[in-house]
């Protein structure tokens, strides 16, 4: 809840505010920024349920769900945002081509020309781990095996992998032919680390704060059951369907004192033994 104050009866803004409609039930953020130490005391997303407008103020409530996080697509980060002259007709990817970020093996992915020059066909573009290593383990010109001569892993200058070509991958037709990629990364051991890694990483995930504790006991018990993951992000989609796919175990999401989200795999030791007598 927060009232906004502005100059008088004639203020632009609060004359915007007026002439606005239907803001009711609209996602909004608010943020409490302390200017001394320029850093945020919070920032919450949520929905809009209450506007009155006064003569100097208008009080805003906004109420905060944790539901309103997850609606976010995610990957963020879409091949236009990174290359303006990609190529979108290659592939089978819709306009909204994001890039991919492995998670583990991830298996015949699409990838777009994303730039082009003489002597140079770059495809892709595929996320820097931050951490282990990135592998490509095979590619595919039009579900051919392409020979590891003909191409080569490199970095772009903005930061993003790329599969390099030096002769252009078009048939005698003019057709850019079908270039995918099999690739292993090595960033993430469990899928406790890509649910963090979804709801913490500003650029591709949510930005939300996550307790490191809960997340490394949950590495730990999915490391005793031999849980890994596999598969990438390769399509944008809302966040809660992607961490839903991976809560494996029955593990859940929840929110401490603090604001962060933890983590608890279900296990035994999380439930209470009822002791059993039987006999009249």
């Amino acid at each position: 809840y927060g009232s906004f104050p502005f100059g008088g009866v004639g203020d632009p803004t609060l004359s915007q505010i007026h002439k606005a409609e239907g803001l009711h039930g609209k996602r909004a953020r608010a943020r409490k920024y302390n200017l001394d130490t320029a850093t945020d005391v919070f920032v919450v997303d949520g929905t809009i349920t209450d506007l009155q407008l006064g003569i100097t103020v208008a009080p805003i409530t906004i109420e905060s769900l944790d539901a309103g996080a997850f609606v976010e697509l995610v990957p963020k980060i879409r091949i236009l945002d990174v290359y303006a002259n990609a190529d979108l007709t290659s592939g089978t990817r819709d306009q909204d081509a994001p890039v991919l970020v492995p998670l583990g093996i991830d298996r015949k992915k699409d990838l777009m020309l994303v730039y082009q020059s003489v002597g140079r066909f770059d495809f892709g573009a595929i996320r820097k781990p931050a951490t282990g290593t990135l592998t490509i383990n095979t590619v595919y010109r039009d579900s051919a095996v392409v020979s590891t001569s003909e191409y080569t892993l490199a970095e772009s200058p903005i930061g993003y992998y790329v599969i390099r070509f030096t002769r252009d991958q078009r048939d005698t037709s003019g057709r850019l032919m079908r270039i995918q990629v099999d690739m292993t990364s090595t960033e993430f051991a469990r899928p406790s680390d890509v649910v963090k890694f979804i709801l913490t990483d500003a650029t591709f995930g949510l930005g939300l704060t996550a307790n490191a504790a809960s997340f490394t006991t949950a590495a730990s018990d999915y490391a005793a059951v031999s849980y890994v993951p596999h598969g990438g992000l390769s399509k944008r989609q809302p966040a809660s369907d992607v961490l839903n796919f991976l809560l494996m175990r029955g593990a859940v999401l929840d929110r401490n004192s603090s604001g962060e989200y933890t983590i608890a795999v279900d296990k035994s030791s999380l439930h209470t033994n009822a002791t059993l007598q039987l006999g009249l």
